[in-house]
């Protein structure tokens, strides 16, 4: 063979092997082995040119042969699992069994998904109200949840006499009702590198959802290099470094009969991210992600452990199905009323949990699988009941879901709202899936081009916004499960990205105002909508109300939406920005068919005296009776829900300061005393409180008699000798 004809053979070769990149493009998946596999075959071919050796040339032969024969073999294991039918439910029977999984998955897979940057996006239904326990008010709000009887944790939660509330790292449970007697009764601190989350409230428990984050920090000082060793470039860059281990979730149960006085009635732990949980009646469900992916050794797989005992590998259950990247999910339940009862646990090894919706009687756990030309949702369907888990089946559908409200379950029937991303553009779709999780109807291709903002499923219909450069409403008809149908959209401008039933026939939707500049869309502000969808046909937007340049949390997190139709009321937290200033605080509208949005009041908790970045900001409101409150990090203020007349504040306890550096004080200025000998000025001696006041936690009006300036200090210790204090900066003084 010749040189000439070697470098012909090499060019033929380079273009017969970007021949499989047609099968790359249509399986992205793979694209990087057959690319390396085409490198492989281009070397192969130059290396037998300049090989002359027959012992070397049989060799080389013999080698390339045997990595075809592997290619072949993998290539076929794949197709097999690319046509089989779905994976079914297994347990793996020994820790070996485990090893060898991952180790077969992770071989032939290059990219490791990272979990933590997929997380959940969390949203709930109406406020509701019930009779209040005894002392407390007739009624009072409870976290807007997504199905009634489900209810949701939260960091403000109510009974109607007490409000717990998560914030500054800590649980405060303040006395709220009546408002007069408001005040600050006990405190839950966290431990050591322990983070807070979220509660329920049940009876006389609490229950406290905490995570550790996995790593302990170090000051550089105190690490020396070894002896031989040169220094660390990363800690001579930083003052600290990070040492990353497995976090750790925390469920603590709390005894609050004596309010004043909490005690720990239970805890149990389970390695891992906590991720959500539920609680129907008398249990809590819980839901922890333990990521595979910081292990890349198959020989040092580790295993779950849930209330300290590790779970065997013959006790985790999985799914022959292929992915990126691979968790431990385990779902706990315990009994928040009887200590004693033992808690149930279950672990998958499944994709990273995203999203969670729950009915009465199930848990659906879905997580988005990349492993197809086009992605796909699988959702896992878990029984609930009394505390105990049964896994049921799993469905898949096309497309990625955005939060929970892209889920519902409607007599035995479960429905799922998808955006699908193919290589030209998105489309939109609705599936409707039996209770074996298989797919009993469909509605695709809405909206070509735009992306779901909001989805609510509301009985037999399902409310689905989209969004590119107008918001279109679309109604669609699911009475059919069989043949889910369009009946009708709305476009008008903005887009919703949260919609919450007003009634039947009438939905409230939260989102955000649009520009239109040289024909770009900008968002502008705020805006809520009421629309009509009496007529499936012809949906109208019967009210609008626009805060420019304003935003609310409720737009990401339903929880912070505070509606009830009985008292006319609607309450979101509103921060308004803009070149000159910035707000924050609630908005509380009357809102009615007739009238519309209405504003009865602005309530803030920010002091004028303050930098804007270091003001409260109002994250939750709830009412009870005809009182509403609302809760920011450094308070919670009450006031009339008739005439939003301010009636009363409670402080939260402030932080410890953290410790001043230490640092060598500067001389003091001199003043000359008799003889020409100079003693040093002495600072002002600091502030002291009002004799014979007792420094309670609560917010104390005072007025200024001199200037007629009128002020609240965050205690009666906090007012100056010479103000004057005053039920109210509108009333008189004391």
């Amino acid at each position: 063979m010749n040189r000439k004809t070697g470098i012909i053979g090499i060019a033929l070769s380079l273009v017969m092997a970007f021949a499989p990149l047609t099968y790359a493009q249509e399986e992205p998946r793979f694209y990087l082995m057959r690319f390396n596999e085409m490198f492989e075959d281009t070397v192969f071919k130059v290396q037998l040119i300049f090989v002359t050796d027959e012992h070397a040339r049989a060799e080389l032969l013999k080698n390339y042969y045997d990595k075809v024969k592997e290619r072949e073999d993998f290539w076929l294991k794949v197709n097999q699992e690319k046509n089989a039918p779905p994976g079914e439910l297994k347990q793996f029977k020994s820790y070996g069994e485990l090893q060898r999984f991952l180790k077969d998955r992770t071989n032939y897979y290059y990219d490791k998904v990272d979990a933590n940057t997929q997380r959940l996006g969390i949203a709930t239904q109406t406020a509701m109200e019930a009779a209040s326990a005894e002392g407390g008010g007739q009624e009072f709000s409870l976290t807007n949840v997504q199905v009634a009887g489900v209810d949701e944790p939260d960091i403000a939660k109510t009974d109607g006499t007490y409000i717990y509330t998560v914030t500054g790292g800590k649980v405060y449970i303040s006395k709220a009702y009546p408002p007069e007697d408001a005040s600050i009764l006990s405190e839950l601190l966290p431990a050591e590198n322990e983070y807070i989350r979220d509660i329920f409230v049940n009876n006389d428990k609490l229950v406290v959802f905490s995570q550790s984050f996995g790593y302990r920090i170090y000051d550089k000082t105190v690490l020396q290099p070894a002896e031989g060793r040169a220094s660390d470039s990363r800690i001579a860059a930083s003052p600290t470094i990070v040492d990353y281990g497995t976090p750790q979730s925390y469920i603590k149960v709390y005894d609050i009969h004596d309010r004043e006085n909490p005690t720990l009635a239970r805890e149990i732990t389970a390695s891992g991210d906590y991720f959500d949980a539920r609680m129907i009646g008398d249990y809590v469900y819980a839901v922890v992600n333990m990521p595979l992916y910081p292990y890349t050794s198959p020989s040092s797989v580790p295993l779950p452990v849930v209330d300290g005992e590790e779970t065997p590998a013959n006790a985790i259950y999985y799914f022959d199905i292929p992915d990126y990247s691979y968790n431990y999910v385990t779902v706990l339940s315990l009994n928040t009323q009887n200590d004693a009862e033992q808690h149930n646990s279950k672990t998958f090894l499944t994709g990273y949990s995203q999203d969670m919706y729950v009915s009465a009687g199930n848990m659906y756990v879905t997580y988005a699988n990349m492993m197809e030309q086009q992605e796909k949702t699988l959702v896992h369907k878990i029984a609930l009941s009394n505390g105990a888990i049964e896994y049921r089946n799993y469905g898949t559908v096309p497309g990625t879901v955005l939060n929970q409200f892209s889920m519902d379950e409607h007599n035995v029937y479960f429905r799922i709202a998808t955006t699908t991303n193919s290589f030209s553009e998105p489309s939109n779709n609705v599936y409707v899936l039996d209770s074996s999780m298989k797919l009993v109807g469909k509605l695709e291709n809405m909206a070509p081009g735009e992306r779901i903002f909001s989805v609510r499923f509301l009985g037999d219909r399902a409310y689905l916004v989209t969004f590119v450069r107008i918001d279109p409403l679309f109604v669609i008809d699911l009475n059919d499960p069989a043949r889910p149908a369009l009946l009708g959209e709305l476009k008008v401008p903005g887009v919703s990205d949260y919609l919450h039933p007003y009634d039947e026939n009438h939905l409230i939707g939260v989102g955000r105002a649009t520009e239109e500049h040289d024909g770009f869309v900008t968002f502008s502000g705020l805006k809520l909508s009421l629309f009509d969808v009496s007529d499936v046909s012809n949906p109208k937007e019967l009210s609008s109300y626009e805060v420019k340049d304003g935003y609310s949390e409720a737009i990401n997190d339903h929880k912070a939406f505070l509606f009830s139709r009985e008292k006319n009321l609607l309450v979101l937290p509103v921060s308004v920005y803009s070149a000159e200033s910035f707000w924050q605080g609630a908005y509380a509208f009357g809102l009615s068919l007739d009238n519309g949005f209405d504003l009865k009041g602005k309530i803030t908790h920010a002091d004028d005296s303050a930098d804007y970045w270091m003001q409260p900001s109002i994250r939750r409101s709830l009412y009870i009776d005809n009182v509403l409150y609302t809760v920011s990090d450094r308070m919670i203020q009450m006031h009339n829900l008739g005439t939003m007349e301010k009636l009363n504040a409670v402080a939260f306890l402030q932080p410890e300061p953290l410790p001043e550096p230490i640092t060598v004080p500067a001389p003091l200025p001199s003043e000359p005393i008799e003889g020409g000998v100079e003693k040093p000025t002495q600072p002002p001696a600091a502030p002291r409180p009002p004799e014979n006041t007792f420094c309670i936690q609560v917010i104390q009006p005072a007025r200024n008699p001199e200037t007629g300036e009128c002020k609240e200090f965050p205690t009666p210790c906090d007012v100056p000798e010479d103000w004057e204090p005053v039920d109210s900066c509108n009333g008189p003084a004391m």
